[in-house]
């Protein structure tokens, strides 16, 4: 598949069937993310693969803020992707730069592990809305480990239909230097 190919065809899914998804799948995507360039090679993160209960419905739980996604009831899996405190270094840059690289870094871990899993012909939801508080209690995470976003991970049911994408034009958001 063409790279181009796999990016559109990723998309949020928020219709998961109930089938399981495997560890060595689940595995595999978390080894994308670790594969990911970050900033100053900190590696500031630490990804928590989430497949049964009490866990599971726990992190189901975190993400039911004010109502809010109600598709992650039936979601058999999901990776928590998890901010570590990183080394002085990048701590240092960070300030200095007033950029918070440990979001950018997390970021592209994610996008790493959401076209891994489409590779593997599973659907992902990047979920950002939740209870850090609840996901901490569930996982007993320590001080140093702060849950930051979810990735909810798993097969489609075939209730959505296919999606396009809605986004601006590439000319809207891009541009050459020198114009022409």
């Amino acid at each position: 598949m063409r790279f181009i190919d796999l990016v559109r065809s990723r998309s949020s899914c928020r219709s998961f069937s109930e089938r399981k998804v495997s560890r060595s799948a689940l595995s595999a995507v978390m080894d994308a993310g670790r594969l990911a360039p970050s900033a100053n090679n900190a590696q500031p993160w630490r990804f928590l693969a989430v497949d049964a209960d009490p866990y599971l419905s726990g992190v189901i739980e975190s993400t039911h803020v004010m109502g809010m996604n109600r598709f992650t009831d039936t979601v058999p899996s999901f990776i928590v992707l998890c901010e570590h405190k990183p080394r002085l270094a990048p701590t240092v840059a960070s300030h200095l730069h007033r950029r918070d690289y440990v979001s950018y870094d997390l970021g592209i871990a994610a996008d790493h592990m959401m076209l891994c899993a489409r590779t593997l012909n599973l659907d992902t939801c990047l979920i950002g809305w939740f209870s850090e508080k609840k996901v901490k209690q569930t996982l007993h995470l320590p001080p140093s480990v702060i849950p930051r976003l979810l990735l909810a991970i798993g097969y489609a049911d075939g209730s959505e239909p296919a999606r396009s994408k809605k986004r601006m034009s590439l000319q809207e958001v891009s541009r050459f230097y020198p114009e022409d």
